[in-house]
């Protein structure tokens, strides 16, 4: 016979994956925008992508 387990049951450590490729999805933007020049630098460019991923995604 099994013994009951007291407490509280384990919180399970979910992390959600993101299994789109960012090169492939900063490839994709640049196509969408073709306003490449208007970024004065790369970062700024990746966390517009970046922000853009998760906010559609957030579904």
């Amino acid at each position: 016979m099994e013994e009951k387990k007291r407490g509280r049951p384990k919180k399970e450590n979910k992390k959600q994956t993101i299994s789109l490729t960012l090169d492939t999805y900063v490839i994709d933007q640049l196509k969408e925008k073709k306003e490449i020049n208007e970024y004065k630098s790369l970062s700024k460019l990746i966390e517009d992508v970046l922000i853009n991923y998760l906010f559609l995604n957030k579904k």
